[in-house]
């Protein structure tokens, strides 16, 4: 393949992978890997490295320009950090016959994201594979085998494609498809055992946008949850509205302390009191052992206050708090703005009402699949999502972060509350479809019923399975190998000379 018919596929390709994580477009990444594939196939190391340089730098480029929202240098480092990981590609010759032709690429794309998603500071698990396909038949899978095996089908289907395509392992290619679509109808039918049904609202108070300072900013804020709130429970006592068993409140929707703040305390209890329901409040809080503020979610019951509070345990660096402080500010001024880290939580963010439980995570840690399964494995038999996407409005980051929470709803046969202060916040049911959702920066309340679930699907059951079954095969094959090897040099030696 000459240079510039190189270049120009891999233009394509990398716009192609972005494209694909809208709403509905779910086939694009299966064909842009496909054609990627091919590209691949039997080019020379230099030719993959600009190959895989461009379709990475395009693909997260485009996916996470709404980080230049804090600036263009965050949003290239954060490209590099997101394609980096992707450059392992070079490293390996992608067979063009026997299973060779699929294993190999579903061992590097698994190695990959898994890198994504662990390195570095507990990595940026965001736009993984398996999110693009929210919308497609293929995310039924990730109840057997969560992100990981979805992703594996993406990889498959798009091998399967390139080699029906070339008239390749046209019959593996087929009986590839075959098995994915048979796991996949498998996921579809069997993840759901609601056994009760229960009322909750969400809240989006939405955030001013006039530039005011700090506390009078954090005042309205919480204000305006307050009125979105009194306007639900007033729309309750006059019978518009049949009265939730649950409220849920964005992530700061009060930066005013509500524990130790008495404003804001009294507001939030009187509006509780009015409600007679309890409130999943999200703000930030300072607490003792180790003293310092906490990003939290706080269940506030009526007459007695708060209840419990789950504290963010997956915090994001650079923003919650510094990673090599000193070193960082010296050399970044506005990182100083960030005068103090968050302390991160250290239990589980599962809280207990009368008639189910359920699961709290904040912001970006729904895109943390192990924070999920451990609130499932906990009892949780709801999801909630508490977000704060002000900083990120009308740029996409809020609707990627909204696909990731369907696809969480499916992957654990949970309904899912979405609140968000600005975003899109929205009520999903166990299968995904969404119930009830705002307009990017509405100040609105939702309320729908839900069904709970208490069944526990084989991904959250098995949360290693996956891992380990590439672990072993890969294990297995190196020792195969070796002793291949020594078996063929032992002849050699043996042979007369």
């Amino acid at each position: 393949m000459d240079k510039l018919r190189s270049i120009s596929l891999s233009i394509l390709i990398g716009v192609t992978l972005a494209a694909g994580f809208q709403s509905g477009f779910w086939i694009l990444p299966i064909l842009a890997l496909a054609g990627f594939f091919y590209q691949l196939a039997g080019a020379t190391a230099r030719e993959k490295l600009l190959a895989v340089t461009i379709v990475a730098t395009l693909w997260f480029g485009i996916h996470v320009f709404w980080m230049v929202s804090l600036g263009f240098d965050a949003w290239i480092l954060l490209v590099i950090v997101c394609m980096l990981p992707w450059l392992l590609i070079i490293s390996y010759a992608i067979p063009t016959r026997g299973w060779g032709t699929f294993i190999v690429p579903i061992g590097l794309v698994f190695v990959i994201e898994w890198l994504r998603s662990s390195l570095p500071w507990n990595g940026f698990p965001w736009g993984l594979l398996a999110y693009s396909q929210v919308d497609g038949p293929l995310v039924w899978i990730s109840r057997i085998g969560g992100q990981e095996l979805v992703g594996c089908a993406v990889v498959l289907c798009a091998v399967s494609l390139w080699q029906i395509a070339v008239r390749g392992e046209v019959k593996k290619a087929l009986l590839v498809i075959s098995i994915v679509a048979a796991v996949a109808t498998l996921g579809r039918f069997g993840g759901t055992e609601p056994y009760y049904v229960t009322r909750i609202a969400v809240i989006q108070g939405s955030v001013p946008t006039d530039s005011t300072d700090l506390k009078t900013q954090q005042r309205r804020v919480l204000a305006n949850h307050v009125r979105i709130t009194t306007q639900l429970g007033l729309d309750v006592d006059s019978g518009i509205q049949q009265k939730p068993e649950l409220v849920i409140w964005p992530e700061n929707a009060t930066d005013l302390d509500p524990v130790n703040n008495s404003m804001a305390r009294e507001q939030i209890q009187a509006v509780v009191e009015k409600l007679q329901t309890p409130l999943l409040i999200g703000g930030v809080t300072w607490q003792q052992d180790p003293y310092g503020p906490r990003n939290a979610g706080l269940l506030w019951l009526p007459k007695t206050g708060i209840q419990s509070i789950y504290a963010k345990k997956q915090l994001v660096p650079f923003g919650e708090y510094i990673p090599m402080r000193k070193l960082v500010t010296s050399r970044v001024g506005r990182l100083s703005q960030i005068p103090t880290d968050f302390i991160p939580g250290t239990t589980s963010g599962v809280f207990d009402l009368p008639n189910y439980k359920f699961g709290d995570v904040i912001c970006f840690e729904v895109a943390y699949q192990d924070h999920l399964r451990t609130l499932i494995n906990d009892g949780a038999n709801l999801l909630t999502v508490q977000t704060n996407n002000a900083t990120y409005i009308y740029r996409g980051q809020a609707w990627q972060q909204f696909a990731i929470a369907r696809f969480r709803a499916i992957e654990h046969s949970r309904s899912t509350a979405v609140a968000s202060t600005t975003g899109f916040s929205g009520i999903i049911g166990i299968n995904g479809q969404i119930q009830a959702i705002t307009k990017e920066g509405q100040a609105k309340y939702l309320i729908a019923n839900v069904d709970l679930n208490s069944k526990i699907n084989l991904t959250d059951r098995y949360p290693y399975a996956v891992p380990s079954l590439f672990v072993g095969g890969y294990l297995w094959a190196l020792m195969v190998s070796v002793i291949t090897m020594m078996r063929i040099r032992k002849r050699a030696n043996n042979s007369p000379h």
